[in-house]
């Protein structure tokens, strides 16, 4: 009875810590001067990140510095993660798309589309497909989402390829040619010009 009892109290306590805290006067009476700061650094990474995802990358630094005053935000998590998937960090999304989520598992409709391609990234294939199936599942309207549903549906299945790749590995070597064509630069996406 006594391992039951502190089961649910402990069960209780994490609930009761893992709650969305908004930025509003209510919550931060002690500290107003860095209320203001942490609201203008989310208008800052607001601005960005409203501009669309080539964007998103420069809103991190000012949302970063709005979750170092108020880290239980579901909102601003899901914005950082959301951010870092499309910045050259991607899975330092994953903590903050999970926390968005723990936070408030309705912070944005798309939540469980981007968390997946998260873990996608990471190779987490089996959490990947179950998040995909999860957003597949909250989409109502099927006339306006057969283009997303197609969109899942092959996320989902590059996950299963995903794993079978992983289960059996091949050795590949990579061979650096020569400075004629290989320079001390990524030289990915090579073109010949108009003289060759």
């Amino acid at each position: 009875m006594k391992k039951i009892i502190t089961l649910l109290v402990l069960l209780f306590t994490i609930n009761a810590f893992a709650q969305n805290v908004e930025f509003e006067k209510e919550n931060f009476k002690d500290n107003k001067d860095g209320l203001k700061e942490a609201k203008r650094s989310i208008e800052a990474g607001d601005r960005f990140f409203e501009q669309g995802s080539v964007f998103y990358r420069q809103a991190i630094d000012p949302y970063l510095l709005a979750n170092k005053f108020n880290p239980n935000n579901a909102l601003l998590n899901y914005k950082i993660g959301k951010s870092y998937l499309y910045s050259n960090y991607k899975l330092k999304s994953i903590p903050y798309l999970e926390k968005a989520l723990q936070l408030n598992p309705n912070v944005d409709p798309q939540i469980h589309l981007v968390l997946g391609k998260a873990y996608h990234l990471d190779m987490q294939w089996d959490k990947a497909i179950a998040e995909f199936k999860l957003f597949e599942k909250t989409l109502t309207n099927v006339s306006e989402a057969k283009e997303l549903i197609e969109n899942v549906n092959k996320q989902i299945e590059e996950c299963s390829y995903g794993k079978e790749l992983v289960k059996s590995p091949i050795r590949v070597f990579i061979d650096n040619v020569g400075p004629e064509i290989n320079s001390q630069y990524p030289d990915y996406g090579p073109v010949i010009n108009a003289d060759e």
